[in-house]
């Protein structure tokens, strides 16, 4: 997928999938950071133990760099140029993942029995605690026990 993406000169991608989950490989996943902009998210339906969901993507290149045609390369038939720092953008960029409770990106551990929700600290996953209950109500998961936000059986590292 890293290397398609490397050779894609469109503007939009569209990927379906579960983000440090199951689809795509880590150098996938940087490369969508590193060039690509997340414009929109849309949850699918799923199995209770996964997250996959649509997410589009808008490149960061700069739109003299198709020459007014999309889906090409440049006129010297490279790869486009990336924006500069700074440059405006149609769409604002969206996070990829963040702490359902307080919008943090930094430290997340992510529910390893729903794969949807992601928390920065233990006082996060209280505070969300009805509404990730929910979350696991709908996927109809059921546990005997509560959940530890220290326990790796429960809550996994988040590394993007």
């Amino acid at each position: 997928a890293a290397d398609c993406l490397a050779k894609y000169r469109g503007r939009c991608v569209c990927v379906v999938g579960e983000w440090g989950g199951d689809t795509g490989s880590s150098a996938f996943t940087a490369a969508l950071q590193g060039g690509w902009r997340l414009t929109e998210r849309v949850a699918l339906p799923n199995w209770p133990d996964s997250a996959h969901e649509l997410t589009v993507w808008e490149t960061c290149i700069s739109p003299t760099a198709f020459a007014g045609n999309p889906g090409s390369s440049n006129s010297t038939g490279s790869a486009p140029a990336v924006a500069r720092e700074g440059a405006t953008t149609a769409a604002p960029m969206l996070k990829l993942v963040s702490c359902a409770a307080c919008g943090a990106t930094e430290g997340l551990r992510r529910c390893r029995h729903c794969r949807t929700v992601a928390y920065c600290s233990s006082a996060c996953r209280k505070a969300h605690g009805r509404i990730h209950a929910e979350i696991h109500a709908l996927r109809l998961l059921r546990l005997s026990r509560g959940l530890s936000f220290r326990s790796e059986r429960d809550f996994e590292p988040l590394v993007l």
